[in-house]
């Protein structure tokens, strides 16, 4: 749910809840009628286990499928808990976890592991410009 790039990242919104409008399903082919207000997007497939892009990828897979994750997230969506996010095209919905086997990979920082503390420029992809990153050194947090 953050630069860590979890959850939150999950989310496309679509048009209103009322209206009811044609998607992509994150499940199936089909183009076919729904009213969700969230989907899983296209660049997060590869965080699903049913997916083949999944077996390759070292961020947080969920045992979970697309179909039953969009379910719960769409059940819990309140449009009045949107959090901005960095820009005004990017908001953030915070939902208990209470569904996935997904652990949280952060750590507080103290001073006994600051020193393990790292940052660099990042881009998910080729075609995102590179963001500054913050996270800790795997190697130095084990010795």
């Amino acid at each position: 749910i953050s630069s860590i790039r979890t959850a939150s990242a999950f989310a496309r919104f679509n048009l209103p809840k009322s209206t009811s409008h044609q998607i992509h399903s994150s499940s199936s082919s089909k183009i076919m009628a729904t009213n969700k207000n969230l989907v899983v997007d296209p660049f997060c497939f590869r965080q699903f286990k049913e997916n083949d892009s999944s077996a390759g990828y070292q961020g947080t897979v969920f045992n979970i499928s697309m179909e039953k994750f969009e379910q719960i997230v769409n059940e819990r969506f309140d449009p009045a808990n949107l959090q901005d996010g960095y820009a005004p095209f990017c908001k953030h919905i915070f939902i208990e976890n209470d569904f996935t086997d997904a652990r949280l990979c952060v750590l507080p920082i103290t001073k006994e592991n600051e020193h393990c503390l790292r940052t660099k420029y990042e881009a998910r992809n080729e075609k995102e410009l590179p963001v500054l990153s913050r996270y800790f050194d795997k190697e130095l947090l084990l010795k």
